[in-house]
């Protein structure tokens, strides 16, 4: 899936802070899982001027930790609706949250959905 991190967030980024991502996983994921999130992934550096847009690629593997039944996999591979992207800071404490990232990355016209986001950037002078 793609996405583009951008604007209020980049900036945010740019200011040298140390930030990790998470995933966020759906209630039904969380049952077939017995996962409530990924484990955080340190998010890679940004530098002052990166304030428009940064493109960037982010793999996330978990263990699970039961073994699963073919239509459990086959139904966790059919419904992509309901995960989160989320932004920690150096403390663990959320700054971002992005809902249902599949289906904004499937949007056409990108301008209101990230501007929904920006909405939800905690900034702390």
């Amino acid at each position: 899936m793609d996405y583009h991190l951008s604007g209020k967030l980049v900036k945010f980024l740019s200011q040298g802070i140390d930030y990790s991502f998470v995933i966020g996983f759906p209630d039904e994921t969380m049952e077939v899982t017995s996962l409530e999130q990924t484990l955080a992934k340190p998010g890679p550096s940004f530098k002052k001027g990166d304030s428009q847009s940064k493109e960037m690629h982010i793999q996330f593997v978990e263990e699970i930790p039961n073994e699963l039944t073919q239509p459990q996999i086959n139904e966790l591979e059919k419904n992509l609706e309901g995960y989160q992207f989320a932004v920690l800071n150096r403390e663990n404490d959320l700054v971002f949250i992005m809902d249902d990232i599949y289906l904004r990355s499937k949007q056409k016209d990108l301008s209101k959905v990230i501007q929904d986001d920006l909405g939800k950037v905690k900034i702390e002078d």
